[in-house]
């Protein structure tokens, strides 16, 4: 077998933000941009390996990494870490690489974590030598070109380069990152229908939430003719007409126009494809969630993330909290009568209370009849956000803190304790709460199929393995009758949280 030019492997989480995220072995989310790199690198004319062992222990990983570097002889080595949750992996991925082949070149990269870090990253762990910053399209072949050929590095953008016992950064080029749009090759990835189908259609968010990382950042989309296309693709690779892909995307957003064309180019080519997607609040109305309806749009991930008044505020979600609570109220029952399931996203932000969280349950139970699932976190803080600026103002403010631990500091990931009333661990077990609240197994089920379980896996697999697991470690009952009682419980208590607070 003759030697690979790159090879490119996914790091797997090792922690979920959620403690149940992990829960599921048939849980195989599609690293659609790593795959986008090695269809740029390879259609570049340099031959390419894919690994991605999202799956089983740390330890099985890397024994899976020490045996592909053996088999293909990589030139070299570049690592995607998407996330703080997967970056103890990667960094240890790396030192699997270097003990195996100690002058191969390892880079690494992931705009929205490693890619914010820089220089940091090369510090935590020796055995990397190049950090790739922002989207890698454009660069990553102009650096897999440089290494094989013995090039400086100096011209190509966006890179933090270890030079010996020195770090040095070359220039930042935010428009060296918009590369074109990639047709994705789902050859190169062993196993990828075992994955869950995925189609980018847009990259970056024009709106400013505190929280985001991908706030305020540049928007490209693809066209509708463009999404169909891939999607006509998806449904030949797994060989089912009538496959569910997850549209990913910071935020979705088309114009009606664009909408019509996309259902008509849709039934043009007789496709039955239905899809999931994100969006806000502000873009939606009944009429456009017909038209999306329309488009084969199922499953609907809506950042509603608090129904009080004063954390939508703060969290710089809308500067008309009541009359955007209302419209949260429209677009759900909308998609309710539509037969879309909306997974509504609440976020425990700074200064969250009982009160404020028993306000959200409020707001939420008066949609009742059409929310049928919900997850809710308490606010972590990530590296980049717009809300690092300010947070020193605003845990003196509402007497937050934060959590830096060990273990946390590693990831450089930040969890929030939310007030003097709320530690995260609290607002953790209430997120669990929340979601018990809402959503049946069954529907958890259905909209799980979309982006995230491999397509083969039956509910009756499903509903085993989350016995097994344990319902009560998992943000679901059983029955929707069973939820309607889990509110109640969750109301009783937030109430005497209240009343406590208050003679405290």
């Amino acid at each position: 077998m003759p030697r690979t030019d790159l090879l490119l492997v996914n790091a797997p989480a090792d922690l979920g933000k959620k403690a149940f995220d992990l829960a599921f072995p048939f849980q195989r989310r599609l690293n659609f941009g790593l795959l986008s790199l090695a269809t740029v690198v390879r259609d570049r004319g340099f031959t390419v390996h894919l690994l991605d062992p999202q799956i089983g222990p740390e330890r099985d990983a890397i024994e899976w990494l020490r045996q592909t570097i053996k088999e293909c002889e990589p030139r070299i080595v570049g690592i995607s870490c998407i996330s703080g949750f997967s970056y103890p992996i990667a960094l240890a991925f790396a030192k699997a690489v270097r003990g195996l082949s100690p002058t191969c070149p390892i880079l690494i990269g992931g705009k929205d974590h490693v890619g914010q870090l820089g220089a940091t990253v090369l510090e935590d762990c020796e055995s990397i030598d190049i950090v790739v910053r922002g989207e890698g399209e454009t660069v990553l072949p102009q650096l897999v070109e440089a290494l094989l050929h013995g090039a400086s590095l100096s011209e190509i953008p966006n890179l933090v380069v270890r030079h010996g016992g020195f770090i040095g950064e070359t220039r930042y080029d935010a428009g060296a990152a918009q590369a074109p749009w990639t047709c994705l090759d789902y050859d190169l990835l062993p196993d990828s229908r075992g994955f869950a189908p995925s189609i980018e259609v847009s990259r970056g968010c024009s709106f400013g939430c505190d929280f985001c990382v991908s706030a305020r950042s540049r928007i490209r989309r693809r066209t509708p003719e463009e999404i169909v296309g891939e999607a006509e693709r998806l449904v030949e690779h797994w060989q089912n007409p009538d496959l569910r892909i997850y549209f990913e995307t910071p935020m979705f957003i088309m114009t009606d126009e664009e909408i019509r064309s996309l259902s008509a180019e849709r039934d043009r080519k007789g496709l039955k494809f239905t899809w999931r997607t994100e969006t806000r609040v502000d873009y939606l109305s009944t009429a456009r969630l017909t038209l999306l309806h329309q488009a084969g749009l199922r499953v609907l991930d809506l950042g509603v993330e608090s129904g009080d008044a004063g954390t939508l505020l703060r969290m710089g979600k809308t500067s008309r909290p009541h009359s955007y609570l209302s419209k949260a109220k429209e677009v759900i029952e909308s998609a309710n009568q539509l037969g879309v399931i909306v997974k509504v996203n609440v976020l425990f932000y700074l200064g969250e209370t009982p009160a404020t969280i028993l306000t959200t349950l409020d707001f939420l139970e008066g949609c009742s009849e059409s929310v049928n699932c919900v997850s809710a976190y308490p606010l972590m803080l990530y590296p980049g956000a717009k809300l690092e600026g300010s947070i020193e103002r605003q845990l003196q403010r509402f007497g937050a803190s934060l959590i830096t631990t060990k273990e946390w500091k590693a990831r450089h990931l930040v969890p929030v304790n939310p007030s003097r009333q709320l530690t995260y661990a609290q607002a953790a077990s209430i997120g669990l709460s929340f979601g018990k609240s809402f959503q049946a197994l069954d529907t958890f089920y259905h909209q799980k199929t979309y982006g995230y379980f491999s397509p083969n896996v039956t509910l009756q697999e499903f509903r085993t393995a989350a016995i097994q697991y344990g319902i009560d470690k998992l943000p679901f009952v059983l029955t929707p009758n069973e939820a309607k009682a889990a509110r109640g419980q969750l109301k009783s208590c937030l109430l005497q949280c209240e009343i406590g607070s208050a003679s405290g």
